[in-house]
Order: structure tokens, then C-alpha cells, then sequence
């Protein structure tokens, strides 16, 4: 599959496979205060740590057809936020991730461009179900997972931080009015 066969469309969205390109857009907006704050524990990650998660993410897709997809509106090509499908935790465990920037919060951009992605997975990969997790303080993040249909599935501790654990399953996304 070429990178034209991962493009997703919603209403509003453009979502694409990140690229060399945009390796200075991708790290302004993981270094953003209130995407960082969850995302990377407030750390302030360098270019070359974003540089090689968009080299990371090239080989998922190349390998797996999933990866991480810059999401961008469909009236100009600004890079508002990111989705996707991403390994965390030990053992590794393939979670669905999405990050936007604090301008385009409370308007359902969030759920949007995760529903498209879960959707893909669901459709294009064959998945089973699909894991997303976050700080358990997110309760942005919560509500985006419970308004995409997931159900708190466990609570534990990684790596210092209280994490919280959803869960949906192929036939619920369906059930759930997921597509």
C-alpha cells in the first residue's frame, strides 16, 4: 500500500500519514504546554525524539498499515493534531492515540478524527478491538474515549502515574453507531 492508500476523510478532517516534512509542525505541537502535560509527562521532548517517532511510525504503516496520522482541516493544510495507532507500556500494547491542539478542543475535533482511525482499524485491519489509555486526571481524554463508545475496562499504575484503561470492541464500535 502506498501513503495515498492511508488517507482518511471526515466531515472536517484531512488525516494523512506523517511524513519527514513535518517533523518541526509535529514537535511544536508536542512541546505545546497543555499537550505535553499528559502526553509526555510534561517533559519538553527533543526534535530528534519526534524525528524518530515519525521514522517509527513510516515502518508501522510500511509494515502494519497503521501508524500515526497528522490530521489537518479540510479548508487549509495547517497540522491541527494528530491519531492513530502506537505501542506502549510493558509489554508492548497497541493503543489508539490522538493529541490536538488546545484551539480546536471542545468542538468534537477529537472524537472526529479518532473515530475515523478506529474506523480504519475496524475496517482496513481487521481488528478485533482496540485498547486506548490515558492519565487518569485526563478526564478530556476520558470523554473523548467514552464518547467513541469505549468502556472503562481497568485502573493501574505505570511508571508513577495512575493510568486508566478503555476498551471497545468491533462489534460495540457497530453497535454504538461507530460508522
Amino acid at each position: 500500500m502506498n501513503s495515498s492508500s492511508h488517507l482518511l476523510h471526515t466531515s472536517r478532517f484531512l488525516l494523512r500519514p506523517l511524513e519527514t516534512a513535518d517533523l518541526q509542525a509535529l514537535h511544536a505541537l508536542m512541546i505545546h504546554p497543555e499537550i505535553r502535560r499528559f502526553l509526555w509527562d510534561d517533559v519538553v521532548i527533543s526534535q530528534e525524539k519526534v524525528e524518530a517517532i515519525i521514522q517509527e511510525s513510516q515502518a508501522l504503516f510500511q509494515d502494519h498499515g497503521f501508524g500515526l496520522w497528522m490530521v489537518c482541516p479540510l479548508q487549509h493544510n495547517n497540522i491541527i493534531g494528530f491519531a492513530g495507532y502506537w505501542y506502549f507500556h510493558e509489554p508492548p500494547q497497541l493503543e489508539l492515540l490522538y493529541g490536538l491542539h488546545p484551539d480546536y478542543w471542545h468542538c468534537g475535533a477529537a472524537t472526529e478524527m479518532s473515530r475515523a482511525v478506529l474506523e480504519y482499524g475496524f475496517e482496513v485491519l481487521h481488528f478485533n478491538g482496540v485498547q486506548a489509555s490515558c492519565n487518569a486526571p485526563h478526564a478530556a481524554s476520558i470523554r473523548v474515549m467514552e464518547r467513541l463508545g469505549m468502556t472503562f475496562h481497568k485502573q493501574s499504575t505505570e511508571q508513577g502515574q495512575e493510568t486508566v484503561y478503555y476498551e471497545l470492541h468491533h462489534k460495540d464500535f457497530y453497535a454504538k453507531g461507530g460508522s
